[in-house]
């Protein structure tokens, strides 16, 4: 196996991992943030809890896409 399979796998894992941790968690969020008044730290919270899942998503989204048209060369 190549590193750069290992590494896609890894990513996928985390966003599989993020994924199931954000389910878990969104009645505990709906209850105490998305209910709460707009402050400085519920903008921060949005940013750090859902741009990062949104990067890695488009990340592996590239990273198949890319595979996969290299492939198509082969």
């Amino acid at each position: 196996m190549d590193t750069r399979d290992e590494l896609l796998g890894l990513l996928q894992l985390t966003q599989f991992q993020k994924a199931y941790d954000y389910i878990l968690c969104i009645p505990l969020e709906i209850r105490f943030i998305w209910t709460a008044a707009w402050t400085m730290p519920k903008i921060l919270y949005f940013i750090t809890r859902y741009i990062p899942m949104f990067t890695l998503g488009v990340i592996l989204y590239c990273k198949n896409i890319a595979c996969s048209s290299m492939e198509s060369f082969n």
